[in-house]
């Protein structure tokens, strides 16, 4: 409908409780590094921190769609090694609720990403 916005919606079950982020309930991006090699994502939201840092590895070229069609490819791996930490936030410092390596996880980043970053940063 010509408008775009940086929304995403993240769940992180741990302990028997599921911590949330996402754009609606007003977390925000703090980092988001996009390099040939690995993603580096933080988010915040009012108590808590969720570093992800995800690590590319050999995928596959998927079909992708495009105004006309199905017409692009985007490469993308289930072979991804991820790195996830989960902090909480106090006046008094942060504590790490959650640290683990995952394997065999998703991965995608492509598109236009530097709109996408400006779009997180400034609003645009």
């Amino acid at each position: 409908m010509g408008n775009a916005f940086p929304g995403f919606i993240i769940g992180l079950w741990h302990n028997d409780r599921l911590f949330r982020f996402s754009t609606y309930a007003g977390a925000h991006t703090r980092v988001l590094e996009i390099g040939v090699d690995r993603v580096r994502w933080e988010l915040e939201n009012r108590s808590h921190t969720l570093e992800m840092i995800a690590y590319r590895a050999q995928g596959g070229l998927l079909k992708a769609p495009t105004p006309s069609g199905m017409d692009r490819r985007i490469a993308e791996t289930l072979d991804a090694r991820v790195a996830v930490r989960l902090s909480q936030r106090s006046v008094r410092g942060s504590h790490i609720l959650f640290e683990e390596e995952g394997r065999n996880a998703g991965l995608e980043a492509a598109g236009d990403l530097d709109r996408l970053r400006k779009m997180l940063f400034h609003g645009k």
